[in-house]
């Protein structure tokens, strides 16, 4: 009846904690690598028809986690699948220190407990327009059980510009669903999402995620949420309602409209033009004091002490309007 899943872009190795020694296999930005990243792996798991749910996802010993939030949440909810948030403490609050200890749990992590606002209301609000057209992969049953020579024959950044997903035929092409009311001619691939991902810059179909991986950028801009995150040091953002610059290498930078009005009542459908209360998230990397890598950034190599540093984040957002704030 559905199909569950968990993908992370980067997970602990050697340790679940920041000992000197643990690892990760992907130390790079998922905003520069839109081909392989765990969005791309978790849209080439989707099976089409079926209500998608990721149970557990994060981005843990990787410096650049201050994106994951965000783009998760854009593309889960263009795509219109399900995640879940866990762990996001394992001992009570008043014995916790001010150390980034275990990567996997949320409340451990500034870069990553920060941004879970801005981009829970991006996602809980339906921001983003929902993806319609899109391109499927069929597999036969004898490709389903090769283990060596699996491809996903999905094109890279598929997720970016359109639906995407898998399902399954026989040896004759008749498709096998377990659930007979899919209408799999809703499913029909759409060629033109092949010539869509040769473009530097992937646009998804309403216009609000607009994903630049060869600059490692990535915009997103609605009526309510309008950010900026990767390496943007040296660039200028123009988005509907607010110009972003900063001469920090790599942040993330989210202006959300809040729906709490100021006699405390609320309205969700306040915009940015319009919000009475805005919300500025502006994080960047964060170590333990004393906290080492090794040069590809893959190894840590001294987990270090307490307290946690944050990067601070220097730039300006200006407003475009007239009105008094």
């Amino acid at each position: 009846d559905f199909v569950a899943r968990h993908k992370y872009e980067s997970h602990p190795q050697g340790a679940h904690y920041l000992t000197g020694g643990v690892a990760t296999p992907s130390s790079g930005a998922m905003a520069g690598n839109h081909e392989d990243s765990a969005l791309a792996r978790e849209g080439a798991r989707r099976i089409a028809g079926l209500p998608f749910i990721v149970t557990e996802t994060m981005e843990c010993v990787n410096v650049h986690s201050a994106e994951f939030n965000l783009l998760t949440a854009a593309i889960y909810s263009y795509q219109g699948w399900s995640v879940e948030s866990f762990q996001f403490f394992g001992s009570s609050l008043d014995t916790r220190s001010s150390i980034i200890y275990n990567p996997i749990q949320v409340m451990d992590r500034p870069s990553v407990f920060s941004t879970t606002f801005s981009s829970a209301l991006l996602y809980m609000r339906n921001e983003i327009t929902g993806a319609s057209e899109g391109y499927y992969r069929a597999f036969t049953i004898d490709e389903t059980y090769d283990a060596v020579d699996q491809t996903f024959g999905l094109p890279y950044g598929s997720y970016v510009v359109g639906k995407t997903g898998i399902y399954f035929v026989d040896e004759e092409g008749n498709v096998i669903f377990r659930n007979e009311s899919i209408d799999i001619d809703e499913f029909e691939s759409d060629e033109s999402i092949i010539e869509k991902v040769k473009h530097s810059r992937l646009v998804s179909e309403g216009g609000e995620i607009i994903w630049t991986a060869a600059k490692t950028q990535v915009m997103i801009n609605t009526l309510q949420t309008q950010a900026v995150v990767g390496y943007l040091s040296g660039s200028e953002f123009s988005l509907n309602d607010v110009d972003i610059v900063t001469s920090t290498d790599f942040a993330n930078i989210t202006v959300s409209a809040l729906g709490l009005k100021k006699d405390n009542t609320v309205d969700i459908t306040q915009t940015l033009s319009n919000a009475e209360r805005i919300l500025v998230t502006a994080i960047g990397q964060e170590r333990n004091t004393g906290m080492t890598y090794n040069a590809s950034g893959s190894i840590v190599t001294n987990g270090g002490e307490a307290p946690i540093l944050l990067e601070q984040i220097i730039g300006q957002i200006t407003f475009k309007t007239y009105d008094d704030f």
